[in-house]
């Protein structure tokens, strides 16, 4: 999941960056709070997913 975060900025700087992103009223905004927003929804789940697993792995190791 860190990876597809760090594909969704990337990809943010290539929509902001783009000929037709600059040449629209606030294109290099929108892109990048748009992206900014979905790069921020992959790395909470990539947070929520690691909590999930050292919780499981305690839980295993309880038992």
């Amino acid at each position: 999941m860190l990876g597809a975060a760090i594909m969704q900025a990337l990809l943010a700087i290539a929509i902001a960056t783009a000929p037709s992103s600059a040449s629209t009223p606030d294109g290099l905004f929108k892109a990048l709070l748009f992206s900014g927003f979905f790069t921020a929804l992959w790395l909470i789940s990539a947070t929520f997913f690691r909590v999930a697993t050292k919780a499981d792995h305690k839980a295993d190791a309880a038992h």
